[in-house]
């Protein structure tokens, strides 16, 4: 055995019996190679919770969309109520451009008048998608509202 080799065991030219620690620079490239097999990870978890947030946004809008609608429906007189119901909803619900192609559907009975607001959410990761099992046209998402009429 060489004499380096002793020292490095025995640890000589330190504390008696300890094994010398790798230098930083040895380290750096350990971090980098751990940072770049985790990066994906991490990244594929904010993107998932950013759609997540997207799409409990998405429903919110279309049940204040529906809700709207039906508070516009119930005012007017019989004859414009699923009308004026439709343009409500539909107008609230493209405002902001969080749903697009959001579709109202107006159901007015002697009672109450309900408004259910449709649209189609497509989220942006698509490992995210696969893993979830969501067909390729997208999540479909609908509110509804039901108010007794006036």
């Amino acid at each position: 055995m060489s004499l380096e080799m002793k020292q490095r065991i025995t640890g000589a030219g330190s504390q008696r019996g300890m094994v010398p620690r790798p230098g930083p620079c040895n380290s750096q490239g350990q971090a980098l190679a751990e940072f770049a097999l985790i990066l994906f990870v991490l990244m594929l978890l904010v993107m998932g919770i950013v759609d997540f947030g997207r799409a409990v946004y998405m429903q919110s809008v279309l049940a204040n969309a529906a809700r709207e609608g039906a508070r516009a429906a119930i005012v007017e007189p019989a004859g414009k109520m699923k009308l004026v119901g439709e343009a409500a909803a539909a107008e609230f619900a493209l405002a902001g451009a969080v749903a697009p192609g959001a579709t109202p559907a107006v159901t007015v009975t002697d009672d109450y008048v309900q408004v259910v607001v449709t649209s189609t959410f497509q989220p942006v990761t698509g490992l995210i998608v696969k893993a979830a099992g969501i067909d390729e046209k997208g999540l479909v998402l609908q509110g509804s509202s039901k108010m007794r009429r006036e």
